[in-house]
């Protein structure tokens, strides 16, 4: 039996829905062959901390999560959505939460520092 490490971190996968999709659409360089199997593909994971109230922890912070998936097809603000509340974060996508979070990779973990 293995013994694998894991991390003091929860993840979030953030799966876009199909109101995620059609916002695309209306973004600077659409792409009309997308697809919501491509999008899913390549979801994006978000590794929080480890907390007890997962709802509360999302409710305070699903924004800058919501604001870096916006940003990764249009960066410019105005373009975005004007209803970026909880409800809209959650009509834009479906989560995933895994509270194991198991490192098979060798050697450090780095963080990119931007």
């Amino acid at each position: 039996m293995y013994e694998l490490p894991t991390i003091n971190r929860f993840a979030v996968v953030l799966l876009p829905s199909e109101e995620y999709l059609k916002w695309t659409q209306t973004c600077a360089h659409p792409d009309p062959n997308l697809t919501l199997a491509d999008l899913w593909d390549d979801p994006s994971v978000y590794l929080i901390p480890e907390v007890e109230d997962l709802e509360a922890w999302l409710r305070k912070h699903y924004r800058v999560m919501f604001e870096e998936e916006l940003s990764s097809w249009d960066t410019r603000e105005e373009h975005w959505p004007e209803d970026r509340s909880f409800d809209a974060f959650l009509r834009f996508f479906h989560l995933i939460f895994a509270s194991s979070v198991i490192d098979l990779g060798k050697g450090k973990i780095v963080r990119e520092e931007m």
